[in-house]
């Protein structure tokens, strides 16, 4: 139950965040340094909610070592794909980042 309720925690991080912004296609490819650790913040408390056994010095090292990376730039592909690669580093496969957005403009299409 607790891995899936991350599961659905972590889900919602970015749908929720994107649902909030009223601006055009081409606008959302961007994410505001605001907006980015806000999302960010929101993995974190999550992460530490329903993740009770992690090392939280490691686990507070690797996520200063993700918000590094995600200051670096306001593309939001790349913020998606730093998102997913942390959140993949939990190794536990319950939990995933998605962001809708990132399916429609980059998923398989056919």
């Amino acid at each position: 139950m607790t891995k899936q309720l991350i599961s659905i925690g972590i889900l919602l991080v970015v749908i929720g965040s994107a649902s909030g912004q009223h601006v055009q296609s081409q606008e959302m490819e961007k994410l505001s340094l605001q907006e980015r650790v806000f999302v960010a913040s929101k993995i974190y408390r999550v992460v530490s909610t329903f993740f009770p056994h992690l090392s939280q010095e490691a686990f507070d090292t690797q996520y200063r070592q993700y918000m590094s990376r995600i200051l670096k730039s306001d593309d939001r592909r790349e913020f998606d794909l730093i998102s997913m690669e942390f959140v993949a580093g939990l190794h536990d496969g319950h939990t995933w980042f998605y962001d809708n957005w990132l399916d429609k403009n980059y998923g398989k299409r056919g």
